[in-house]
């Protein structure tokens, strides 16, 4: 029995070496990270679960299911202008 993200992804088994599962999952954040800020949507809904469940900042909301997910980064990146942008390293 194994896990993994979606597309593109190193199946990660249980027992498994612990640094190569945060490996796995930094990669998956990266690769999703890409996808939004350069406007690959086919790409990140690849990634989602047609169920998935998203907080918003602030647990201000939430969005439900992987068409509205991806909408929404789609709206967010019509609407904005990033003139700055930067992320720290994950904590897994």
């Amino acid at each position: 029995m194994s896990t993994s993200d979606r597309e593109g992804s190193t199946p990660v088994r249980p027992g498994s070496d612990p640094s190569a599962a945060r490996a796995a999952v930094a990669a998956t954040l990266s690769r999703l990270s890409a996808a939004w800020q350069h406007r690959r949507y086919a790409e990140l809904a690849a990634a989602f679960d047609e169920h998935v469940v998203m907080a918003l900042p602030g647990f201000s909301g939430r969005v439900e299911g992987r068409g509205a997910l991806v909408e929404s980064c789609r709206e967010f990146m019509e609407r904005a202008t990033l003139t700055h942008y930067q992320e720290q390293p994950p904590a897994v």
